[in-house]
């Protein structure tokens, strides 16, 4: 689903019960009121814009297959349930480097074994100081640099410390969960040039 790109606010239940697989809103975007996606059954990725500075409490309430979220680097507050309910989420991006406070009820009844959280190099003092490292396991901390490079699989090569062997232990190796650089799952394996995010480190396909 697109919005216009002009759009700065998102109502109160303005997408309740809404039956998309995802959702990119527009940079313009500075505000989501309350349960702005509450109750949206089919809802699989959401990737917030870098304008957004507050989610309200029970937007993204009871969104059962929910699985990746990304938050902007100037978001500065989650409100009360603001995924509570949503059972499968299990990849959070976090980009700020200074986070705020983080409560238990925005991720009420989400079991906190199955979430990984995506932050920033060398701010995980940060994030445990301010209560998410209460509330989700896995913590991975995403370099700017490092790039693996992995080449073509029919080169039966690989420059990597993480992918070594061939052509069959590669297509093995990247079986597995692809992100797009905002954040957003890869339906299928990567099918183009570029660079891509794997188990929280950035990944060149050649």
């Amino acid at each position: 689903m697109q919005l216009p790109s002009t759009l700065r606010n998102i109502g109160e239940s303005a997408f309740a019960c809404c039956h998309f697989t995802s959702i990119d809103l527009p940079s313009s975007v500075r505000y989501i009121g309350p349960s702005a996606f509450q109750g949206c059954d089919e809802l699989t990725t959401i990737t917030l814009p870098d304008s957004l500075t507050s989610i309200s409490e029970r937007t993204f309430v009871g969104c059962p297959v929910l699985q990746d979220v990304t938050l902007p680097e100037g978001l500065q507050s989650v409100g009360k349930d603001a995924f509570s309910h949503s059972y499968a989420l299990k990849n959070i991006i976090a980009k700020m480097k200074d986070p705020f406070p983080f409560g238990q009820m925005a991720l009420y009844s989400v079991p906190k074994g199955q979430m990984t959280l995506y932050i920033p190099e060398g701010t995980r003092d940060a994030y445990t100081q301010a209560g998410w490292l209460n509330f989700i396991d896995n913590v991975i901390e995403m370099t700017e640099t490092g790039i693996q490079d992995i080449t073509s699989p029919s080169d039966k090569s690989v420059n990597s410390r993480s992918y070594q062997g061939d052509a069959s232990h590669l297509k093995k190796s990247v079986n597995s969960n692809f992100l797009d650089l905002s954040g957003r799952r890869l339906p299928t394996l990567p099918t183009q040039k570029g660079i891509y995010i794997k188990d929280g480190r950035k990944v060149m396909i050649k």
